[in-house]
């Protein structure tokens, strides 16, 4: 690396990104800080609008000067008393009197639903914090909104106003959601308005006989949604925690100014900042936004119900604001069934989020955006592309119909300026309806890659600089060959047009596959779907470790010697980088097969070879492939040393905490979610209590047959184990007693604010910001296995469960793996779509993993076939992988044929336990399936 100074450079620019957006994510420092207020910074007047359309100049709305204090009509600032009826009280007697400032002076405010009145502005002190319960039964009666697109009657809103003339809230104080008590609703939620859809919508339900408004339905309430007003002020105050749902959904309202605000609301899902839903005269500005989806979105409904109001977005600038983190900068759709046009952007910094500029529908939403224009947008380390049109999104609530082609015309974007991106630019319409229109000008992107455009009609490129930094580079000297002739063979298959034929196809220097050329392989395939395939052979010039992968915008496979060794036919990676790591010796030839399913009929793809010592700059653990090699147990004794190796990195000196115990024991514990599960007895609640405050919440399900063994059951990323309800109900049914887990600071687990050296004060809201609590003995890695180390120390203390068995799901089967390395007591486990070992991981994002599944140190001391081996050996100990052939998640495809055989039969040899792999092509989720569970049921019921 030394003597390659332009690789040298590719791994410090990688690591100096990956650091800048490690530190956005951790915290804003205060010099950065003071930057982004400086250029939010708003002045006392609203300047002039501008815009490259018509539009009438924003006026805020003027109020009486009377003022109605809160405290006067019985509210008490002191954080516990709910103060619902003092504000409308207040509200009340100030829309009474004609209007004025209602005002909420320095304290702490808890209260219910707030239901603004024309001709009132709700002024928040310097000092006045604003929270709101988390409790449902406070936002009912229900009212008319629209949730996510759809009519229908909800939850109140946490501030709402309907049908109003003359609103504001001011600061400059503070409004805190405490939303978390609500997000375990999320599924639930989208069950039910999809149910709705189909069973309300279609069927031509009006919106008032759609009544929501239960836990049961689950449809979480926004943050502050006015509904039907005009003139609306939100302006000064600072939004300090999310609520349940979107931040702001200002909906159907007219001449909007939303300026100077700071929206902090990571941490939830879908809580976007500043959602526009079929509003017009609309101004966004100076404000500072790191939210939990995407920081400004314009909407306008969704599918037939979108289209039935049909009231546009129209006349919207958006200009001053910073978004920080947020899942895109300023995004358009996918709701965009009533239609958005005349939108301005202009003079806004994007740092660190996912996309920068973002347009999304399909041919479920149908509609139209025009007349969109980006001007003078400067971003920062965006972690996927810089500018991504769209009209094929893929969305969960896809209409029956499905031939409602968004029409996507006149757009301009102009002086935008990008750091890094990982994507530069991807611009995709359809055969059906392309994107129209497209102007392209002083664009400088600096990027892993250039991008792709697919059915743009009328692209114009004036000044367009794409720079790439970080993309994986070719292997000069590699040879494909076919009968050790350059050149590959191609032909098309799995089409009935094509079958068979030859495939126009030529490998240039890049070692790209132009086998089409921009246009469709043959007439009238049918709707342009089809497959090629390459055979030959790859011979390299030296020996050594070689990554091996595609970028393609569609499904692709690659063998190697009739083996598959990277499998991503199921995903759709938008090009993403997608590979594993091979050993390949010097001027040998090797059988080489790729397959690739092209799903539009135009596109690319990228075959890509390196060695390992360039621009990867992975520690020499994750580069190692020979998995013989990477097992470092040969022998029982061996066994001891490398567990007891792993449990003195975990945990120090001190070794497994035998004696920690959950804090907080609750019998007959109440929980109304879990009212459905026949075979439950009760539920005993534990707290297990960890340093920093990282509390678990646990729930020990006790059938009413038991069969006296028990089930540790870990639900993982996917946030409180509500989410595995079914899972939890199969083994009562079956008599297991269940213990239910969530990772730290997901579901119902603290998220605990702690002052660190040089750090100062952080909120842990996730994983990547545990790293930095370094516990007095050991590693933070160890805060995800003490819960359940403390559980089996209770269980058994306190029962006689025959066994031990445990399971978990993505992280939660990453858990399982670890916690049954480090414990024996664990006897039999199942760790589920959650584990691979490192060099299988591509450096996609998608099955890479948090931080904590790809520690060097820790995996130096038991690399992941140590740690199946270590959960697997012993008397009467088992462990079964499974694994989701087509998980739309992580951990696809077939991988794990590297090494299965190699991890059974070094279990084998040790005569102790049994090692296994279940393999699950039933469905494309990521989830426990039916036929995965009726698998481990079987399995634990032979024992």
């Amino acid at each position: 690396m030394k003597n390659n100074p332009a690789q040298y450079k590719t791994i410090v620019f990688i690591f100096a990104c990956m650091a800048i957006m490690l530190l956005d994510m951790i915290s804003i420092d205060a010099q950065t800080l003071q930057t982004i207020r400086s250029a939010t910074e708003r002045p006392d007047q609203i300047e002039p609008v501008s815009a490259p359309f018509d539009m009438p100049q924003p006026q805020k709305p003027v109020f009486p000067d009377k003022i109605f204090d809160i405290s006067d009509y019985g509210a008490k600032g002191d954080g516990t008393t709910k103060n619902t009826d003092a504000f409308k009280k207040t509200i009340d007697a100030c829309s009474a009197a004609g209007g004025g400032t209602v005002l909420v002076p320095a304290g702490k405010w808890l209260t219910g639903a707030v239901h603004l009145k024309s001709n009132v502005n709700l002024h928040l002190e310097p000092g006045a914090e604003i929270h709101f319960s988390d409790d449902p039964k406070d936002y009912l009666p229900v009212v008319f909104t629209r949730w996510a697109g759809t009519e229908l009657y909800n939850y109140s809103p946490l501030i709402y106003a309907s049908n109003c003339e003359n609103i504001a809230i001011t600061g400059p104080g503070k409004l805190f959601g405490h939303g978390q008590n609500w997000w375990s609703w999320t599924r639930r939620g989208e069950e039910t308005i999809l149910d709705i859809y189909k069973n309300q919508v279609l069927k031509n339900i009006p919106p008032e006989k759609r009544i929501c408004g239960t836990p049961e339905a689950g449809l979480r309430p926004q943050f502050i949604s006015p509904i039907n007003c005009k003139n609306v002020l939100f302006e000064g105050f600072t939004v300090a925690s999310p609520g349940p749902f979107w931040t702001f959904d200002i909906i159907y309202c007219d001449n909007v100014i939303v300026r100077g605000l700071h929206l902090e609301t990571r941490g939830g899902p879908n809580t976007d900042g500043v959602n526009l839903n079929s509003t017009k005269n609309s101004l966004v500005e100076y404000c500072l936004i790191n939210a939990g989806d995407d920081g400004v979105c314009i909407k306008s409904g969704i599918n037939e119900d979108g289209r039935r109001v049909n009231i546009p977005s129209e006349n919207i600038v958006v200009r001053h604001i910073t978004t920080m983190i947020s899942h895109g900068g300023i995004v358009i759709g996918s709701e965009t069934s009533g239609g958005i046009r005349n939108v301005f952007a202009h003079d806004c910094l994007f740092k660190g989020t996912g996309i920068g500029i973002r347009i999304k529908s399909n041919a479920s939403r149908g509609g139209y955006v025009e007349n969109i224009y980006y001007q003078n947008i400067k971003m920062e380390d965006i972690r996927h592309e810089a500018i991504r049109i769209e009209s094929d999104y893929s969305a969960f609530m896809a209409s029956e119909n499905g031939k409602a082609y968004p029409v996507f015309k006149n757009l301009t974007f102009s002086h935008i300026d990008c750091d890094y991106a990982d994507v530069a630019i991807s611009m995709t319409g359809s055969s059906h309806q392309p994107v129209e229109n497209v102007t392209l000008r002083d664009i400088d992107i600096t990027a892993r890659l250039d991008g792709t455009f697919k059915w743009v009609n009328g692209l114009t490129l004036d000044n367009v600089q794409i720079r790439q930094k970080g993309k994986p580079l070719t292997l000069p000297g590699v040879l494909f060959t076919k009968s050790h002739k350059e050149g590959l063979d191609a032909e098309y298959f799995n089409n009935e047009d094509l079958n068979g034929k030859p495939a126009f196809t030529r490998v240039d220097p890049q070692i790209r596959f132009n086998y089409w050329a921009g246009y469709a392989p043959a007439p009238r395939v049918q709707d342009d779907h089809f497959s090629v395939r390459w055979t030959g052979y790859l011979k390299v010039p030296e020996t050594g470790s070689y990554r091996i992968g595609m970028e393609a915008d569609d499904g692709f496979r690659i063998y190697l010697n009739g083996k598959p060794i990277v499998d991503s036919w199921s995903e759709n990676p938008f090009c993403e980088w997608k590979n594993t790591i091979v050993q390949l010796e010097k001027d040998k030839f090797y059988d080489l097969k790729i397959e690739y399913h092209e799903n539009l009929g135009f596109g690319c793809a990228w075959f890509r070879i390196l060695p390992c010592s360039s621009p990867s700059g992975y520690p020499d653990v994750y580069n190692r492939t020979d998995v013989n090699k990477i097992i470092s147990i040969q022998t029982k004794k061996d066994v001891e040393n490398v567990r007891n190796s792993l449990i003195q990195y975990v945990y120090g000196d001190g070794g497994l905490p035998y004696e920690k115990l959950p804090a907080e024991v609750t019998q007959n514990y109440q929980d109304d979610r879990y009212d459905g599960l026949v075979s439950l007895k009760s539920i005993t609640k534990l707290v297990v209590k960890t340093d920093f405050g990282l509390d678990s919440k646990i729930y020990h399900f006790l059938p009413i047959h038991g069969n006296g063994r028990v089930v540790l059951y870990h639900q993982g990323h996917r946030g409180d184990f509500i989410q595995g309800k079914e899972v939890i109900a199969k083994f009562l049914d079956d008599g297991y007693a269940v213990v239910a887990f969530s990772m730290p600071v997901y579901g119902m687990n603290s998220q605990p604010m702690v002052n660190l050296p040089k750090l100062g004060l952080l909120k842990i809201t996730d994983h990547d910001k545990m790293k930095f609590l370094q516990p007095a003995s050991g590693h933070p890695v160890q805060y995800f296995v003490t819960p359940i180390v403390a559980v089996i120390n209770y269980l058994e203390k306190n029962f006689k469960y025959k066994d031990i068995t445990m399971i978990g799901i993505s992280g939660g089967g990453w858990t399982t793996t670890l916690a049954a390395a480090l414990d024996p007591r664990i006897e039999t486990s199942f760790p589920v779509a959650g584990s691979y070992p490192v060099y299988l991981r591509s450096e996609s994002r998608r099955d890479w993993g948090d931080w904590e599944q790809t520690i060097p140190e820790l995996l130096r001391r038991a690399n992941y076939p140590d740690m199946y081996i270590l959960g697997a050996y012993g008397k009467g100990r088992r462990q079964v992988q499974v694994i989701n052939r087509y998980d739309a998640c992580c951990f696809a495809g077939l991988k794990w044929e590297t090494y299965k055989p190699v991890v059974e039969k070094r279990v084998k040899d040790l005569g102790q336990g049994s090692w296994g792999l279940l393999f699950d092509e039933t469905h494309h989720e990521h989830k426990i399936s039916e036929f995965a569970m009726d698998n481990i049921l079987n399995i634990l019921n032979e024992e």
